[in-house]
């Protein structure tokens, strides 16, 4: 059954198209301008509730999802790309790294009620081959109503139709890809809900989760018909998804996963991740406290590194 729980915006955003969206409840981006000195200040309305970025068991999460404002960051980039950058309208972004660190209890710094204006401001560094842009990376300092609370960098690869099209075919063997709408979701097996800090099964990635000497590994649930991790048809698994499963299986490794928060993420993404095929996360113990190191695995082959770092939000005190 297809996920219809995504809530309207009251605010007015961007076009969907100018950040690859379909639905305009999936946007969150509300203005991008120059600052006079090089870089851009973004605005973004991050809804009061939403059906599947306030779906958590934790407090934090519920009133300040990590990847709510990563989503809103890599809004940015496409926004920036097209109309910053003079890429044209069907060029393809591919995420190849991200970073991200905001701290377990920046969800104070939201009001009680309403939405909230998330400011971004914006350095954008590029990477050209002669006068052909090849990659950018755009780091995001964030605010809530003139505090800080964090930072992410997202850098991109871009591609041409047709240069994307051989990308695709040379890394199927020549076989063109499925598309997602082509295809029956992967759900079966999935753990409890609040094993990942998730009210609800419908959010829910991961499955067959299991421990031993090499680390803990799960199965990747694949959703496509989820309107909050598959807005659009797609012919390979998104970045943000891979982050979200990563992020839940910290939260399953923390030592109370109902009250995880993910307060620093570095990832890498090496190939393409197929729709069509199982895949594998597997954790190992990172280098800081609370850090899991996530490989993404599929057919044997590791196509993404993704460093978690999870903390335990404390609730507020009362006001």
């Amino acid at each position: 059954m297809t996920d219809t729980r995504l809530p309207n915006q009251p605010h007015t955003t961007v076009d969907p198209a100018a950040v690859h969206r379909r639905h305009a409840d999936t946007v969150f981006l509300a203005d991008v301008r120059s600052d006079g000195m090089g870089g851009y200040v973004a605005t973004a309305w991050l809804p009061r509730r939403h059906a599947y970025y306030s779906a958590h068991t934790a407090e934090a999460n519920r009133r300040l999802d990590p990847m709510l404002l990563l989503e809103a960051c890599r809004q940015v980039v496409i926004y920036v790309g097209h109309n910053c950058l003079d890429l044209a309208e069907d060029t393809r972004f591919l995420m190849s790294s991200c970073e991200m660190s905001v701290p377990a209890d920046a969800y104070v710094q939201r009001p009680d009620s309403g939405s909230v204006k998330l400011t971004m401001h914006v350095d954008v560094s590029v990477v050209r081959t002669g006068s052909r842009l090849r990659a950018f990376t755009s780091r995001c300092e964030l605010s809530l109503g003139g505090v800080r609370i964090g930072w992410t960098a997202i850098t991109s690869s871009v591609a041409s139709p047709a240069t994307y099209t051989v990308l695709r075919r040379r890394a199927r063997s020549g076989s063109p890809p499925p598309w997602s709408d082509q295809l029956s979701p992967y759900l079966d097996g999935h753990v409890a809900p609040s094993t990942v800090g998730r009210f609800l099964t419908a959010d829910v990635l991961l499955a067959e989760l299991r421990s031993d000497s090499g680390g803990t590994s799960a199965r990747m649930l694949l959703p496509f018909d989820h309107l909050g991790l598959f807005d659009h048809r797609q012919d390979h698994v998104p970045g943000t998804l891979l982050v979200e499963a990563a992020r839940q299986l910290g939260a399953a490794l923390s030592p109370e996963p109902t009250a995880a928060v993910m307060t620093g993420l570095s990832g890498t993404f090496d190939a393409f991740v197929e729709l069509d095929a199982p895949v594998r996360l597997v954790a190992r113990p990172g280098r800081a406290d609370g850090e899991r190191s996530v490989e993404v695995v599929q057919g044997g082959t590791v196509l993404a590194v993704l460093n978690v770092l999870t903390s335990r939000a404390q609730s507020r005190p009362p006001q």
